[in-house]
């Protein structure tokens, strides 16, 4: 049986989201900045990891899941609003593909709220080892949606 360890949690900088993802053109550059890169397009080096809170219009979401190992994977998103209340009765739409690949493999879930402001989205395809992009578009009931985005390292154990 495989030893269990802890999670690994990326540590990377949040990133305030306010504006549709980049053009193709404007992504196609594979600068991989690791550190304090003041890019206007986020590259996936920049975007934050599991735990750490993203802003998404009015709202913070923060994503957590068990990626020690490629497989099919529960992603779950804590959603709260800006006085850090829980936010109920969102649609909650998870899109999830390998970074790098040109979202040739980009699949999406939809999250199911277990308790107020935390969302479950069941056995996510991360079947492959490596860095993925997640994507989660929170539509809260009567407002518009915010997306958050993150960057999560799958490991190949």
């Amino acid at each position: 049986a495989p030893e269990l360890q802890e999670p690994m949690i990326a540590a990377v900088m949040p990133q305030v989201l306010s504006t549709p993802a980049a053009s193709p053109a404007a992504k196609s550059g594979h600068n991989h900045h690791h550190g304090m890169a003041p890019a206007a397009t986020p590259d996936a080096g920049s975007l934050p990891g599991m735990g750490t809170p993203v802003s998404a219009g009015d709202l913070q979401v923060t994503l957590e899941a068990d990626t020690r190992y490629a497989a099919p994977t529960d992603l779950t998103l804590r959603v709260n609003d800006a006085s850090g209340a829980p936010v109920s009765g969102a649609r909650v739409t998870v899109f999830v593909e390998m970074a790098g690949m040109g979202g040739m493999h980009r699949e999406s879930v939809q999250a199911e709220e277990q308790a107020p402001g935390t969302y479950v989205a069941p056995a996510a395809p991360l079947i492959m080892p490596g860095q993925w992009e997640v994507s989660a578009r929170v539509s809260p009931k009567g407002q518009s949606s915010s997306t958050a985005r993150f960057v999560i390292e799958v490991g190949g154990g």
